[in-house]
């Protein structure tokens, strides 16, 4: 008998296989597609956040980076991420929605926070690396 999957194990399982395609790319190969202004032939990481129209600069990469690292090394609430980043509270909570959004995340009530799902959280390192990639080769 097979267990049916959970919606929240089919996410997980969805957002890893999503990571995991774009960490196994090379920024040359995420081109535009002809005829389209902003699609790629590749999921890009801003693709994946859902945000389709991101990523025309790095400060803005680099501040999703350091949060995303932050939770990693589990640094704690969303007050010690900012202080550990540089970033304002706002900020940091603001890139905390996009990664909720994006089903990277959970967000609980009690206690009150941001978590990286499993899935994401072993993949990080790898996340960030691949993503850097695009602004070095640039």
């Amino acid at each position: 008998m097979t267990v049916a999957e959970l919606p929240y194990e089919k996410r997980d399982r969805e957002i890893g296989e999503r990571l995991r395609a774009y960490i196994a790319t090379t920024p040359q190969q995420i081109v535009p597609v002809e005829g389209e202004d902003y699609h790629t032939v590749v999921e890009d990481f801003w693709d994946i956040l859902g945000i389709h129209c991101g990523g025309y600069g790095s400060d803005v990469d680099d501040d999703i980076i350091k949060v995303m690292e932050a939770m990693h090394a589990q640094v704690g609430n969303t007050s010690s991420i900012a202080s550990h980043t540089g970033l304002s509270e706002p900020h940091v909570e603001l890139i905390q929605y996009i990664l909720c959004s994006a089903g990277m995340c959970d967000y609980g009530t009690s206690p009150r926070g941001c978590w990286l799902i499993h899935t994401v959280k072993d993949l990080v390192p790898e996340i960030v690396a691949r993503w850097r990639k695009e602004w070095d080769d640039a």
